[in-house]
């Protein structure tokens, strides 16, 4: 995707426009500092390689297990040069986007969903392919089902309303595949150490951005924004899920497929389980739930 400000990304997929970076409280990042100590004391088995053929398997055998996923806009060059482009746009299946290796510093992580946004096209999110770290491993499953995720729920119009929560889903399904995917929770203990993490430096960092304590764009402060809020709503939602009853566990599912479906938003499924305040928040509470720190405390 051409570079653009998160504004205008923002006024291209149809989120509210009015968005500021977040104000973490000193609890929030006391709260995950001492998660994360908790979560360094767990003892993990070693991630393993394996096959992408094998990770990629797992993870479609992991949709058609607990959704029905929808075609998704595409879009292929089929020919790019500086004076002549010529494309060819469909709807695929989400499987049926490329798949991307790259080298990465975090390569056990890595996953990245190439995407144009125009404002001339509708719809104005296409989708070209998927990176994935090409150091493929037991965690490579969870990437790849966040990325696809993503391409499911960003290409139904009006399914998320806020950017803040933007990566809420994909962030939920990934750790409902994690805790599938090895016994003894061997890859969600590696999810949480890397989220637990995630939240505590990015809030870190936006809390001295705030205090003028350390120089970065706005642009920036919202994508961390965004991860921090995302994660946090994230692991209160799964709390609920993974502590809940078969009945409950089936619920979330369901509402989740209908926002798959655009019956549903993120928002209205969140408002269901706790109180995120208004959709226009410019600076939303934020504060993991009681079940969330009983989760991380197990």
């Amino acid at each position: 995707m051409a570079e653009i400000s998160i504004n205008e990304q923002i006024k291209r997929r149809g989120y509210i426009s009015e968005i500021k970076p977040y104000i973490p409280t000193i609890d929030l990042i006391i709260t995950a500092s001492n998660i994360g100590k908790l979560e360094v004391n767990q003892i993990v088995s070693k991630i393993h390689r394996m096959q992408i053929e094998d990770a990629l398997r797992d993870t479609r055998q992991f949709f058609a297990s607990f959704y029905k996923l929808h075609d998704v806009p595409s879009l292929r060059y089929l020919l790019n040069t500086r004076f002549l482009k010529f494309v060819k746009r469909q709807k695929v299946s989400p499987f049926a986007l490329p798949v991307i290796p790259k080298t990465v510093t975090d390569e056990a992580f890595y996953g990245g969903l190439i995407t144009e946004l125009s404002k001339d096209t509708y719809p104005p999110i296409s989708f070209i392919g998927i990176e994935l770290s090409s150091l493929v491993t037991e965690l490579t499953s969870c990437s790849y089902t966040h990325e696809i995720t993503h391409a499911e729920v960003d290409s139904v119009n009006g399914a998320i309303g806020s950017y803040y929560n933007s990566e809420v889903l994909s962030v939920f399904i990934e750790l409902q595949i994690a805790e599938l995917l090895a016994k003894g929770e061997k890859i969600l203990r590696t999810e949480d150490k890397r989220r637990i993490y995630e939240i505590e430096t990015l809030a870190r960092e936006l809390k001295e951005y705030h205090q003028k304590r350390l120089l970065k764009s706005e642009d920036d402060a919202l994508i961390d924004s965004k991860y921090v809020i995302s994660d946090v709503r994230a692991y209160n939602l799964f709390s609920e899920y993974y502590y809940g009853s078969a009945s409950t566990k089936e619920y979330i599912i369901s509402r989740i497929q209908s926002i798959f479906d655009g019956n549903y938003t993120v928002e209205e499924l969140l408002n269901e389980f706790m109180d995120i305040d208004r959709i226009n928040d410019l600076n939303p509470t934020l504060s993991f739930s009681k079940k969330a720190i009983k989760y991380f405390n197990r």
